[in-house]
This record gives C-alpha cells, structure tokens and sequence, in this order.
C-alpha cells in the first residue's frame, strides 16, 4: 500500500513526520514530496523523500527547456538566487497557466496572486500515476497539494485531509476522510461542508508534545519571564509591532524577550532590526517553536498554529492585530486569547505577566485535543 504525502513545510511537514514514521514501521510505502522548505525539517527526521525537481523528466525536452526558462524568470522576482527545485517548482505551475490562459493572462495572475495562483493539476495526476498511489494525505488547501487531492478525487483514489487548526469554516472543494483536533474544528468544518460523510477528531501529532521536561536549552534564562513572540510572513503591520516590542524591552530590562521567525522568513532580517543596546531581546534560532514555547512565560502571535502549542502547554496567549483585521484563525473569538493593538496594550499584556494575573480561559480545555492524535490518524488511514 502506498501513500503519497505532497507537503509544505512548517506545522504542514511536522505534523505529517511522526504519521509518516509510523506508516512505514507497519510495513506501508510512503512518499513524501517535499515541497517549499519542508526539506528542512525532514532532513532532521532522516525521513526519505523527493523534490519537484526529480520529477521534471516526466515532460518532453521542449517542455523542460520552457519550465526552467519561464522558471528562472518568475521565481527571480520572489528570491535572489532561486536553486533548481525553485526554478523547476515555478516553472511546472507556470506551464500549465500559460497553456490554460496564456501567457498575459498568467502574468496578470501572478502579479495579483503570486504563488497563490499555482494549481498544477496535470504534475499532480502525473505523479499519481506514474508512482501507483494508493492513498493521498493532505494538510494544505493551496496550491501543489489542493492539486493532488483534486486529481487524487478523479482516480478514485482516497484523500485524508488533516485540517491543522481551528479557524473559520473552510471549504473543502474534494471529497476526504477529514481528520481535526478538537470538537470545535469538527462542528464547523461540518457546518461549511455538509457533502464530507466522514470527520474525525483525531488530534494534530505537531501538537502532540511533552513541553519543558524533555527539553534542554542551554541558552534560556529561566530566572526572568520569558516573552515569546511568533512572526509570520507578510504582516504589513510587522515593522510598528516590532518598534513596540524593542520599546518595551528598554523599559523591563530585567525580562527576556524572543523572535522566532516563520520557516519561510529570514533571521537574519529580524537580526538585523534589534537596537544593539538591547540584551534582553534575542532572535532564538537555537531550537523549535514548541521548545521556545514550553520554556515562556506567554506567547505573542498572529493567527500562527503556534496558538495551539501555546494553548495546549498552558501558556498564556496574546494576538496581535495592529490594524484589526479579520485573521482566518481568531483565537480572541474562540475565547482562549487576548488581543493587542497598539504599544499600549502590549505593555499592558506583558504587565499582566509579569504580575502573574490568569488570562487563560475555560475555552482552552475545549480547544484541547486527543492524546493519541498519531495513532488515531493511523488507524483512519489502514480502515479507508
């Protein structure tokens, strides 16, 4: 039996690693596609697995010529030295639009969408075939594993879709087992998608940790509150947050404060910003998010998965929305956040830390998910 895993990296990857593990220690065949830089984290798991880039054979010569040069093209507006797997990862997608809409028309849509308007269904249903998938696993909505699943549909082949947080009814344009992590997640997504026959609680195994006690960072300063704050790609409020939180940390000399970045973000940009006079603030690079989590004292955020590690260790969450918008996963609806808006509030959530005051809710132990959440997945996978 073999299952394809398309994944993206971030919470995407990690959450599919321990179920990869396991599939293969009970004798099935597992394929994993990398894609972005889920590399990354499945280099660290010693997992096997393939890139785009080992799959551009499938096409003709002339093809291939054109995916690398319109690959190149495109993917240099996004990075400075784009590698193979980039340009060949472009430069798949970008064939198919232009063979689809033409080439002005593509351009439109890569200038409005960027990588949001990649859908390449023809690569998918290739791979497919060509490997003799069996089952498809999903994590992602968007574009390279949207496409697998929606091919995946048109073979009749199953889809299991892992829904990674509680946000917003989303729809699901597939039939697939749907796993979640909570009761929560599992209402709405029924609500939003009366069609899927099958939804599971089951839980997120990237959110399935031991927090603290099996975690070691020699560069932690236990004896201060500890003050983490999660960053995303594309927050345009992203620079007034930070001016706020070096503000802050100038005025409490004596509590330490951390950035970690998002996956696909550099370090070296954050590094970059810090005032050098300030000790107390650090971009923490030396492990995972959820070691930085279970070492803080609270957690700042925007709409992050991250919300839900800090939730399920108990950590006191805050959401920042400087421009009050409406965030695809609202943590402050659901009733386990508070929200921060302006330097104000900031400095006000972290005195409330810092004074120890409860700003969890009972809403937290509804957001709570299965204990076994891998060994559920497991299970709905050998039963379709």
């Amino acid at each position: 039996m073999r299952v394809l895993f398309p994944t993206y990296g971030g919470g995407h990857v990690k959450a599919i690693i321990p179920i990869a593990k396991k599939l293969i220690d009970k004798g099935f065949d597992v394929v994993i596609l990398s894609l972005s830089n889920s590399n990354i984290d499945l280099d660290a798991s010693e997992l096997a697995y393939s890139r785009v880039e080992e799959f551009i054979n499938i096409y003709n010569a002339e093809n291939i010529g054109r995916i690398i040069e319109v690959g190149k093209k495109f993917a240099a507006e996004h990075f400075s030295s784009p590698d193979f797997n980039t340009i060949c990862y472009y430069g798949i997608n970008l064939l198919e639009m232009f063979n689809s809409f033409g080439e002005e028309e593509t351009r439109l849509r890569f200038e409005k969408l960027g990588r949001g308007c990649f859908l390449p269904l023809e690569f998918a249903r290739s791979l497919l075939v060509e490997l003799s998938i069996d089952k498809v696993f999903v994590t992602c909505g968007q574009r390279t594993e949207l496409a697998f699943a929606l091919e995946a549909n048109k073979l009749n082949l199953p889809v299991f879709r892992l829904v990674d947080i509680v946000g917003k009814p989303i729809k699901i344009p597939y039939d697939a087992t749907i796993c979640v992590v909570n009761e929560i997640a599992k209402e709405r997504i029924k609500i939003a998608n009366p069609q899927l026959e099958f939804i599971h609680v089951t839980g997120n195994p990237n959110f399935a940790y031991n927090v603290r006690d099996n975690f070691k960072l020699s560069n932690i300063d236990e004896s201060k509150k500890i003050i983490s704050l999660f960053t995303q790609p594309n927050i345009l409020t992203i620079n007034s947050v930070l001016r706020d939180f070096f503000r802050l940390a100038k005025k409490l000399p004596n509590t330490q404060f951390y950035i970690k970045c998002h996956p696909s973000e550099e370090s070296n940009y954050y590094k970059s910003k810090i005032p050098k006079v300030l000790d107390n603030l650090k971009v923490f690079e030396e492990g995972s998010s959820q070691e930085l989590v279970s070492f803080s004292d609270a957690v700042f955020t925007f709409f992050s998965s991250v919300g839900m590690e800090a939730i399920i260790a108990n950590k006191k969450l805050f959401i920042l929305n400087y421009n009050s918008i409406k965030y695809p996963v609202d943590y402050v609806e659901l009733n386990c956040a508070t929200k921060v808006m302006d330097f104000v509030s900031l400095e006000n959530a972290v005195g409330a830390v810092n004074r120890h005051d409860s700003v969890k809710t009972k809403s937290y132990e509804m957001m709570k998910q299965p204990l076994n959440s891998t060994d559920l997945i497991i299970r709905i996978i050998e039963d379709v």
